[in-house]
């Protein structure tokens, strides 16, 4: 059918978060052995947080990566008509309809993955049963140009976050781990996120901010923090202190405003450096993961993971983006130290 047609059967919703959404495109390109700048999709997919997702939505998301889609509808929703990969949502659960990628079709039905766990395999009868019968394909990159230059982009990105990035053993003893996760245990409040410092299930810890009547070693932090990334001249917002308990999280995020103009302070501040130092390791779980960078960080107590937010062109570098997993069992306590 016609893509008209489309938009008008396209009425299924999901909200996802920006990792989950990520995930199921990149499955979605990969599949289609699509050339695209994994860089360019992580910051689409992120700067539609919190949104509504029907099919029409991810085709305007691609197409902001350049990469063209079509889409149509199978009355019949006949198995044997499908060309994986595609997108469609399925009703699994009663009154819960969930964006999903058929990733290949065999004799007796299909392969499914919605973004996180494993690809699951369903019957003709059983998909049939679940799917409305709209689908969304791609037609491929619309500018090879464009494409070409966007992964020139990612490669420069990635070396210049790779310089950047370091694990610094013993910033902080143990009795001053210790001591400053004394001090904000008075002062924890649910943690926020975003530019109305609203409370939301993208991170689910406690935050408290520590000056320097509070911490009278803030000083003597700040200084070992400019040695740590070679800038005399860092100034840095308040200590944050962060604690996860169990089955808490940061979901993917960055610690910058990605749509602030290059070099210029956003709500966050500009956060040119994140220096996260763990405070405690008597946990399991925990990790701070980069999905984009291909790196997962375990946490040792004293220790300081250390990475720039930004590109040398001073645009926001999105191979920083990072969660904090889930914690399974313990506290985790944490420290940031965000430079202005």
């Amino acid at each position: 059918m016609r893509q008209r047609d489309f938009r008008l059967r396209s009425r299924s919703l999901e909200i996802l978060d920006g990792c989950t959404l990520f995930n199921l495109i990149s499955i979605f390109l990969a599949e289609g052995r699509v050339p695209h700048s994994r860089a360019q999709l992580a910051n689409a997919c992120w700067s539609s947080q919190g949104e509504e997702h029907s099919l029409s939505y991810v085709a305007k998301l691609l197409d902001r990566v350049g990469i063209g889609t079509s889409g149509y509808y199978l009355a019949s929703r006949r198995t044997h008509q499908l060309t994986p990969p595609l997108f469609c949502f399925l009703t699994r659960h009663p009154g819960r309809r969930s964006l999903a990628i058929v990733l290949r079709r065999y004799k007796d039905g299909v392969v499914v993955h919605e973004g996180a766990g494993e690809a699951m395999a369903m019957s003709r009868r059983e998909f049939a049963a679940v799917w409305d019968g709209v689908a969304l394909v791609t037609e491929g990159a619309t500018d090879q140009l464009i494409a070409d230059e966007q992964r020139g982009m990612d490669e420069r990105s990635l070396e210049q976050f790779r310089a950047s990035f370091g694990l610094k053993a013993g910033f902080l003893d143990a009795s001053e781990c210790d001591e400053i996760v004394g001090q904000a245990s008075r002062h924890f409040q649910r943690s926020v996120v975003g530019r109305a410092l609203e409370v939301s299930p993208v991170r689910t810890s406690q935050s408290a901010y520590l000056n320097s009547s509070l911490i009278p070693m803030q000083a003597s932090i700040f200084d070992r923090a400019r040695q740590l990334v070679s800038d005399a001249e860092l100034e840095f917002e308040d200590l944050q202190v962060v604690r996860y308990g169990p089955g808490e999280s940061y979901q993917c995020h960055f610690d910058v405003d990605m749509h602030s103009p290059p070099g210029q302070s956003s709500a966050f501040g500009l956060r040119k450096w994140t220096i996260l130092v763990y405070l405690t390791d008597d946990f399991v779980g925990g990790e701070t993961r980069f999905p984009l960078f291909g790196e997962s960080i375990a946490p040792r107590k004293g220790a300081a993971l250390y990475f720039r937010n930004y590109t040398d062109e001073e645009n926001p570098n999105p191979f920083a983006l990072h969660t904090g997993t889930p914690v399974r069992s313990g506290a985790k306590f944490a420290m940031n130290v965000w430079s202005k």
